[in-house]
């Protein structure tokens, strides 16, 4: 598949990841390069989503539905990024942080257990959900 001038593939699972109810054999998302997941850890893109540039989805991370992640991007630990959602340029969104429906980070980092929803667009910023009262 060609995606706004980027060539993308459809990953197979190779090793079950109960974590995100994945099983081997299992087809997942869409993909750039081999870089953008990493095979250290249970990540995982799943269903439409698309992992693209030089960005990596790493740790116990998951991207789904119709969720973009790219640029210089990194989602790591057990963040998880569903939806319509795009993270990009160089952002980072880490530790149990969420990014879902129709948000947009850019730029920024979204860190602990913060949540990013709706149609939320957020640029050049740090939140650290570890100081937010749920």
């Amino acid at each position: 598949m060609v995606y706004k001038g980027h060539t993308l593939r459809r990953i197979k699972a190779d090793i079950d990841i109960p974590l995100h109810g994945v099983k081997v054999g299992d087809l997942g998302g869409w993909i750039e390069w081999e870089y953008n997941l990493s095979h250290n850890g249970r990540s995982w893109v799943a269903d439409e989503a698309k992992v693209y540039d030089r960005a990596m989805i790493r740790g116990n991370a998951l991207v789904a539905n119709n969720a973009k992640v790219f640029g210089r991007s990194r989602v790591d630990g057990n963040a998880k990024i569903r939806g319509n959602a795009e993270v990009s340029t160089r952002s980072i969104v880490s530790g149990h942080a969420q990014i879902y429906d129709n948000a947009k980070i850019k730029n920024s980092t979204v860190t602990y257990a913060a949540k990013v929803y709706g149609r939320t667009e957020i640029a050049h910023s740090f939140i650290d959900g570890k100081r937010l009262k749920i």
